[in-house]
């Protein structure tokens, strides 16, 4: 540990990392990381089982990419997580919750 808080040593493909995690930093990112994955599984839920495209959960949340691309990448990460955590599938362009 050190002043900047514990020190997390890895490697990727090509070069080392180091992580710095100071614990507050840390807390409020995976809070804010927790807010996100409710929120998309409450505007999922209230889709009434029909399923939603990534562009209309970031619409709904009123978070889209705003350099133009056609990727909303802030849901799409989340959405990533939760599914790793078997909380959602992808079936074509459309998200749902796994029951």
């Amino acid at each position: 540990m050190n002043s900047k808080g514990l020190v997390l040593e890895g490697f990727n493909y090509r070069n080392r990392f180091v992580i710095y995690m100071n614990s507050e930093v840390y807390s409020q990112s995976q809070q804010a990381i927790a807010i996100l994955k409710s929120c998309i599984y409450r505007v999922l839920e209230e889709s009434g089982g029909t399923g939603l495209r990534n562009s209309e959960i970031s619409t709904k949340l009123g978070i889209r990419t705003a350099d133009g691309s056609s990727k909303d990448w802030i849901t799409r990460t989340v959405l990533a997580m939760m599914e790793r955590e078997e909380v959602v599938q992808k079936v074509s362009d459309l998200w749902y919750i796994i029951e």
